[in-house]
């Protein structure tokens, strides 16, 4: 009886190898029963033997399993030179497994399972990327092996196998010159905040020669009236001589430049106005003389009605159009600005204003300074 089943298995394996290639691509399901009893181990270093039935996809197998017997194996052929994605559909109470063997000694390297927890309504199934060659599909039987139980599933071609590309390549480069433009872009604002603000916080543009001189004033005041331990000592000595800096400030401009242009005093103020060697740029001395002048303001005009208008102030003061604002002078304090205007008019004169005991008061000297000689 052995023998019959073994010819017979020889016949169907060649008939089958024959239409391997038109039957894997058909979608027409061929329907195949199991010869014999089924080996429930794989074949050894060789290629499977007429003792391993061979599958193909795109076949229906059915088979089952008799008293004592738990486990059939099937050999599955890919002809396919790419491979081939196979799915397995059974809806029996049995397990199956397909399994990937390595073509050289057999080993499985892969395998995907389906178990009577799989069932849906439309079966169980599983599927794998297998290679051109042989393979194996285990069926096992999970009831009891005392009994018969009948078996089927169903091989279905996917198509070609599915190539899981694990390593990637690296294609940063492509995107180089966007990364430099992007870097560019992006950091365009901070250098122009650096470029704006490079004599602030570089070093640039230092103390006027007014800030010079009272600084040098100041240093020296310390050095003189401080103690070993460099604690300052008698309080009225230090705030008679900070009164007297005014009179620092005053030689300062005299010897920087020259005798002032217009010296106007009057019973209750002195204004004093330099000029330099920049056109529209002026050193204005001024000093309040009996009470506190309060909201203080000194305003730079021409007599024939250009307009003036002021570009800077140094010290820093708040000024608008062609009026600077000091606040307040006390008595006997000196106040020392140098004012530059946008540009230089014929003829420039000042008129300095406030508020004494809630009074308006104001200076204006008559005298000009001419800027532009008439031709």
């Amino acid at each position: 009886m052995r023998g019959v089943f073994l010819a017979s298995s020889i016949a169907v394996f060649v008939l089958l190898s024959q239409a391997s290639n038109a039957q894997q691509d058909s979608e027409i399901v061929q329907i195949t029963h199991e010869i014999g009893d089924a080996p429930d181990f794989l074949w050894g270093e060789d290629s499977p033997d007429q003792r391993w039935q061979v599958t193909f996809v795109g076949f229906e197998v059915n088979g089952g399993f008799s008293e004592n017997d738990s486990v059939d194996i099937f050999a599955l052929k890919i002809s396919s030179s790419n491979g081939t994605r196979v799915e397995i559909v059974s809806s029996n109470q049995v397990s199956i497994q397909v399994q990937s063997l390595n073509q050289t000694n057999w080993k499985i390297e892969e395998s995907v399972s389906i178990h009577n927890s799989d069932v849906s309504q439309n079966g169980k199934s599983g599927e794998m990327n297998l290679s051109m060659g042989y393979h194996a599909v285990r069926v096992e039987n999970q009831g009891d092996s005392g009994q018969e139980v009948n078996y089927s599933f169903t091989l279905i071609n996917k198509g070609p196998a599915m190539i899981e590309q694990e390593e990637y390549e690296d294609l940063s480069w492509m995107f180089m010159n966007f990364y430099i433009f992007a870097g560019v872009f992006l950091l365009l604002p901070l250098l122009t905040v650096l470029w704006w603000n490079r004599n602030r916080w570089f070093g640039g543009k230092g103390p006027s020669g007014i800030d010079k001189q009272e600084i040098g004033a100041l240093a020296s005041l310390r050095k003189r009236f401080a103690d070993e331990d460099g604690a300052l000592v008698d309080k009225g000595l230090i705030e008679r001589s900070l009164k007297n800096l005014g009179d620092g400030s005053w030689e300062f401009f005299v010897k920087e430049f020259g005798s002032p242009k217009i010296n106007y005093k009057t019973e209750n103020s002195e204004t004093l106005i330099w000029t330099t060697s920049v056109p529209g740029e002026f050193g204005i001395g001024i000093k309040v003389i009996g009470k506190r002048w309060d909201m203080v303001a000194i305003r730079a005009y021409s007599p024939h009605g250009e307009g003036v208008e002021i570009s800077s102030v140094e010290p820093e003061h708040m000024f608008q159009n062609d009026e600077v604002f000091l606040n307040s002078l006390e008595p006997n304090e000196e106040k020392f600005l140098k004012m530059i205007i946008l540009s230089p008019v014929k003829e420039i004169r000042f008129h300095l204003s406030g508020i004494v005991d809630g009074e308006p008061v104001a200076s204006s000297p008559n005298s000009s300074i001419k800027q532009i000689e008439e031709e």
